[in-house]
């Protein structure tokens, strides 16, 4: 019987994505905002790291009422591998509207322009007698990036009853800081305008409308903000900034990588790109199979970052390579071929995140498409 360490598996850089805990996460959240509010399962770049097409067919078969992307290349790769639930496109340039209703992709629109630019598409492109395209429009409340600004409602509450090749399916807007409790009283402030804006425009919008503001950190702290529907996005993936939620959630992704070589230094030897390492006496070293070019920056040099492997954590020595890293293993009996976490149960992406100085997001979208995805539909992590 080979060990497990003997697999061809071992011999890559490998995140490994549980998609019951995928499933477990939107359960959770489902039963926090109850029966009446849908979920939009975000799964932009790459559903954050963990991989585009695997996670959506998971969350849409789980319940999620909506999708939501990015940019619409990211949907078209989702229709062409058969994914049918309804999809928002947050950044949709005019010169690709063709294409988003070529594959029936939903477009937040922002501005006057734009709403423009979409129905001239729309009557270009469509039947006079097809049924109007659905459409989210993007309020701005305070984050200040996309959205109609409170200025502008009135010419868009003007023009939305002249544009018959459009329906307003969604309402929308961002929270910008939901997840900082001192700054609640910007949030509050944030839901009650939305809720303004919403209701003004809502006089002119017939038929069902999904007015939806709150991102995860929102949908956790404040039930006002829920709506008819939440966006979730690192909720899902199991990442919360609340304690209280944090332990409801199941880490949903674990990467590795395999260590390449053991090496004996002795003293005055130094490691890697510049010789900012030098050892001070015989030292072990052992040289990792990842570097920059897979998502192991190069902020993480020099003792900065570290890994863990079996109860044992590895600081990194020297400078980060694109395709590799050293971490200094003293006397742990770890040998080629071993794996080593880099982030998941051992150590978290909390730390992950503070060891990089930054927050979870990043350092889970930040993966190449070379780190192999692997989806486990039983496996524990």
């Amino acid at each position: 019987m080979k060990r497990e360490n003997e697999s061809p598996l071992r011999r890559e850089t490998v995140l490994r994505v549980s998609l019951p805990a995928l499933r477990h996460n939107l359960q959770y959240y489902q039963r926090l905002v109850g029966p009446s509010v849908g979920i939009m399962a975000m799964v932009k770049a790459l559903s954050y790291g963990a991989g585009a097409y695997p996670v959506a067919r998971c969350l849409a078969e789980a319940g999620a009422s909506y999708l939501g992307v990015a940019y619409p290349d990211e949907g078209i790769h989702l229709r062409e591998r058969g994914i049918k639930a309804p999809i928002l496109v947050l950044n949709p340039l005019p010169e690709l509207f063709p294409y988003l209703i070529e594959h029936q992709l939903e477009p937040e629109i922002y501005s006057m322009a734009h709403l423009r630019a979409f129905e001239q598409a729309c009557r270009t492109l469509r039947p006079a007698e097809a049924e109007p395209y659905p459409v989210h429009l993007k309020l701005e409340t305070g984050m200040n990036r996309l959205g109609f600004t409170p200025r502008e409602l009135p010419a868009l509450k003007e023009a939305l009853p002249k544009l018959p090749q459009l329906r307003v399916r969604g309402v929308m807007s961002h929270l910008a800081a939901a997840d900082l409790p001192e700054e609640d009283a910007f949030t509050r402030q944030q839901i009650d305008s939305f809720r303004q804006y919403g209701n003004y425009l809502r006089e002119v919008l017939p038929g069902e409308v999904l007015y939806h503001l709150a991102n995860s950190p929102g949908t956790e702290r404040f039930p006002a903000a829920h709506f008819d529907m939440v966006r979730l996005g690192y909720g899902l993936y199991g990442v919360s900034e609340t304690e209280q939620h944090r332990q409801h959630l199941q880490p949903v992704s674990r990467l590795t990588a395999p260590v390449a070589q053991v090496k004996e230094l002795e003293a005055g030897d130094t490691v890697s790109y510049g010789r900012r390492y030098q050892a001070t006496e015989p030292t072990r070293i052992a040289v990792i199979s990842m570097g920059y070019a897979d998502g192991f920056g190069r902020e993480l040099s020099a003792g900065k970052g570290e890994v863990a492997w079996q109860g044992y954590r590895f600081p990194v020595v020297g400078t980060v390579c694109m395709d590799f890293f050293m971490v200094a293993v003293g006397d742990a009996p770890v040998q080629a071929g071993d794996e080593v976490e880099i982030f998941g149960p051992q150590l978290t992406v909390y730390e992950a995140a503070r060891q990089r100085g930054t927050i979870p997001y990043e350092v889970i979208t930040r993966l190449s498409p070379r780190v192999r995805r692997l989806y486990l539909e039983e496996e524990a992590l």
